[in-house]
């Protein structure tokens, strides 16, 4: 997916890295793919919940251990894109990291 998108934006390979968005909708709300990239979906968090309305992690509901993520956008970038300071980089396998929106105020430990 790197090259496809290096290519078709003519960029060094070397100045892009993989990013992704938290979307709005889950696996049954996506119609078409996406124009570049691609969608993620099943993924769970534990501990933590995703707040749909201001898009960003919150502390787990009450008795509730699991919540079902959003779909992610996985696409590339050039690295000379200015990143958002408010992003909270997770390590979730060794192929990519996720990058989430939290809430600076609300208690998060992971």
């Amino acid at each position: 997916m790197k090259q496809e998108v290096a290519r078709a934006n003519k960029w060094p390979l070397d100045l892009v890295e993989i990013t992704n968005t938290v979307t709005n909708v889950y696996r049954e709300g996506v119609v078409k793919a996406p124009a570049e990239g691609v969608y993620v979906y099943g993924l769970f968090l534990e501990g933590a919940a995703w707040d749909k309305r201001f898009r960003i992690l919150i502390e787990a509901l009450p008795k509730v251990l699991n919540t079902l993520m959003p779909n992610l956008h996985i696409t590339a970038v050039n690295k000379a894109y200015v990143t958002d300071p408010k992003l909270y980089t997770v390590s979730i396998t060794v192929i990519f990291s996720l990058h989430c929106k939290y809430n600076s105020y609300s208690l998060i430990t992971l």
